[in-house]
């Protein structure tokens, strides 16, 4: 079976209009799935004719609030702590590569 290679960015994951418009494939569950395991986060998705996208985060001390960046500017490496944002890096930043072979 071929192997297919797909780039992608976890800022897509909080972009309504990521992943190609939500027409491709769309990996916001596997950085919800990072947020949730890793830092036992509660991650509320939003979606509609467009993508499925983060639009809350709440970290058990401080809810966050994501109006489908970039449309609402709330751009997720500022808003998220340095440390979770090193993890998504380290999880999904270039040359990553997930998946099964």
């Amino acid at each position: 079976m071929p192997i297919t290679t797909v780039q992608w960015e976890w800022e897509e994951a909080f972009d309504k209009y990521g992943f190609g418009d939500g027409d491709g494939l769309v990996m916001t569950h596997e950085v919800v799935d990072l947020l949730e395991e890793q830092f036992r986060y509660t991650v509320y998705t939003q979606g509609g004719i467009h993508n499925h996208f983060i639009g809350q985060i709440d970290t058990g001390g401080q809810v966050l609030e994501f109006d489908g960046y970039p449309e609402g500017g709330q751009d997720p490496r500022k808003m998220l702590p340095a440390h979770v944002v090193r993890a998504l890096d380290e999880t999904f930043g270039p040359g990553v590569e997930i998946g099964q072979p």
